[in-house]
């Protein structure tokens, strides 16, 4: 497995998580100091066409996992799959379509990726937390932020922030039953950000990034635009540097 191979030459120790109703999967790097940084998957192999669902979303590129293998922090790094990736057997229990699909951001997908932050955070007895996510991991990491009071930055790279209008540019059927990182907003604009975009993304195209930070307001918030990357280009090599320049206490 290509996650697990990268994981452990990062010195990622494997981690499964129950929740209610998901058993989600993961990777844990221990570290010192208080801030636990997690990295949420994005949306994985959703759909084998256009018309056609995947039956396993597990990722075969985890780019969330690769940026978080380039982070240069010493604190305690999660990457933390989405439900149904990486699972086996009873693990995939709660597993059906609508999961990776239209509902891929929904209350219970959105509660159980929470809830598994809340239990690693406990076990490691950290503080604060700091969330990242690439794609549709993006948006969980927008919807996660907006439901804690305990994030110290919010990060997102090619991150679908407003589904509703990345469904009207793509003319495809909305995310019914999913939450709109944009409608929460002004529910993060305390929290410092960054978001990062590639300007030959034509999956999700800025246009989506800069919508949700149009609704920020004053927020402290770092817009990028990678020139010529597209939505699944090497991300990890700008990152390293990007965390550097506009993270807090790197």
């Amino acid at each position: 497995m290509v996650a697990q191979d990268l994981a452990a030459r990062g010195g990622f120790k494997p981690i499964e998580i129950e929740t209610a109703p998901f058993v989600l999967s993961g990777w844990l790097r221990p570290g010192t100091g208080q801030t636990l940084h997690v990295y949420f998957e994005g949306d994985g192999l959703a759909w084998r066409s256009r018309t056609r669902p995947a039956m396993d979303p597990t990722p075969s590129n985890p780019v969330s996992l690769r940026l978080a293998l380039t982070d240069p922090t010493a604190e305690p790094v999660l990457y933390l799959a989405r439900p149904c990736q990486y699972t086996e057997g009873e693990a995939r229990r709660g597993c059906f379509t609508p999961v990776w699909t239209h509902e891929r951001f929904s209350e219970q997908v959105v509660a159980a990726e929470n809830e598994a932050v809340d239990q690693i955070k406990a076990r490691l007895a950290a503080r604060s937390t700091a969330l990242y996510g690439y794609s549709g991991g993006g948006s969980v990491a927008v919807l996660v932020a907006a439901r804690r009071s305990d994030v110290v930055f919010l990060a997102t790279v090619a991150g679908d922030l407003d589904h509703e209008l990345w469904t009207r540019t793509h003319g495809v059927s909305p995310l019914t039953g999913s939450l709109n990182p944009a409608d929460v907003a002004r529910a993060v604009a305390h929290i410092p950000q960054l978001h990062v975009t590639g300007g030959a993304d034509e999956i999700i195209p800025p246009e989506i990034a800069d919508s949700y930070c149009a609704r920020l307001g004053g927020a402290q918030v770092i817009r990028e635009t990678l020139p010529g990357l597209g939505h699944d280009g090497a991300w990890e090599k700008s990152w390293p540097g990007l965390l550097s320049r506009y993270r807090s206490g790197n």
